[in-house]
């Protein structure tokens, strides 16, 4: 078991991006090797073993429940970009989050829009795949679908519209350069850990 372990672990140590998910082949051996220390140690009649045994035990009970709870939250897990732009790091973006920018790109008649690796995947599965999201610009080409399967990326001719991350390195940058390319400062509008950036020319209202 101890060796199944670590070799669940190699997937982690090799990915160039880790994420906790990685570990999940290694769930099943633990609780097995849990298993048979709990039952190894409650059969011996030496008290410690027992009560080391019954606290295990309900360690284990405890860390269940609280896997539980934490995977009801309405929230997403995701990598981010990490302030040097190499690097990534984990963070939680609540549901409602995301719900606000879907409901914000619907109600400005966006269909596609630029954003980071991070959010390429969520958007288009929680939009039902109506939204065309790409991340592309950022230098990065993960593919979401097969091969097969044309990728649709936001046209150079619309307006052009960005969600990223409120904490994002490249927010200032993008906002910069619309800034520059529109001669005039875009639409921000943050919806608490996610930002949509909208394109603005000089012909509209303020």
């Amino acid at each position: 078991m101890l060796i199944l372990v670590g070799v669940s672990f190699v997937p982690y140590l090799i990915a160039p991006l880790r994420v906790p998910g990685y570990f999940l082949a290694a769930v099943f051996f633990m609780s097995t090797l849990l298993a048979r220390c709990i039952t190894d140690w409650l059969a011996q009649k030496n008290m410690q073993k027992r009560a080391a045994a019954v606290a295990l035990l309900f360690a284990v009970i405890g860390c269940g429940v609280a896997g539980i709870i934490e995977t009801t939250r309405n929230e997403i897990e995701t990598l981010t970009f990490s302030a040097n732009r190499h690097d990534q790091e984990m963070m939680r973006v609540p549901g409602a989050d995301i719900d606000a920018v879907k409901k914000d790109l619907a109600d400005n008649g966006h269909g596609a829009v630029w954003t980071t690796m991070s959010f390429v995947y969520p958007l288009i599965f929680e939009t039902n795949e109506k939204l065309v999201a790409s991340e592309s610009i950022f230098g990065i080409d993960r593919p979401v679908y097969p091969p097969s399967i044309p990728k649709a990326e936001p046209s150079e001719h619309d307006r052009s519209v960005f969600v990223v991350e409120t904490k994002s390195p490249f927010k200032q940058q993008i906002e910069e350069t619309l800034a520059l390319k529109s001669d005039t400062p875009p639409r921000i509008r943050q919806h608490g850990t996610l930002t949509v950036i909208e394109q603005r020319f000089p012909v509209d209202p303020p």
